[in-house]
């Protein structure tokens, strides 16, 4: 992965993972029971809905941070919105390939904070190529 794709995917996993973090909920995986399930569908929708992210943002200095980070290398608010799109579906990755343990999403989590090149062997094939996509759409823009 290139330098540029990997910013943007760290960028957008810290997004996720501060605004997961606000509401002390990681949500899990298909195969475990509703309320997991449901705690996991809670945590995309904040990511994937500007009020609800919005509103979780102003409840942490350091969502703030990471969402302004998102905003500075995004160029447009399209982009913005393709990148809690991304790191919503990074985040079900996670999730996923954790099977659900809450103990292990944690693990990932932490791990992956302080080693974010290995963010890229927590994801689908879909979500590598969503990145690449949008790192080329951002280099477009900023060459404009």
């Amino acid at each position: 992965m290139r330098t540029s794709q990997l910013r943007i995917l760290k960028l957008c996993f810290l997004a996720s993972i501060t605004l997961a973090e606000c509401f002390g909920n990681y949500g899990y995986a298909d195969d475990l029971d509703e309320s997991s399930k449901e705690a996991l569908g809670e945590t995309q929708n904040i990511l994937l809905n500007q009020n609800l992210r919005q509103s979780a943002i102003g409840q942490s200095a350091d969502a703030l941070q990471a969402d302004s980070q998102v905003r500075s290398i995004a160029g447009s608010i399209q982009n913005v919105e393709k990148m809690y799109q991304i790191s919503s579906d990074v985040f079900g990755d996670i999730v996923k390939k954790s099977q659900g343990d809450p103990g292990r999403v944690e693990k990932t989590v932490d791990d992956l904070k302080t080693n974010p090149q290995a963010l890229e062997q927590n994801m689908s094939d879909s979500s590598r190529k969503e990145i690449r996509d949008l790192s080329q759409e951002i280099s477009k823009q900023l060459q404009k």
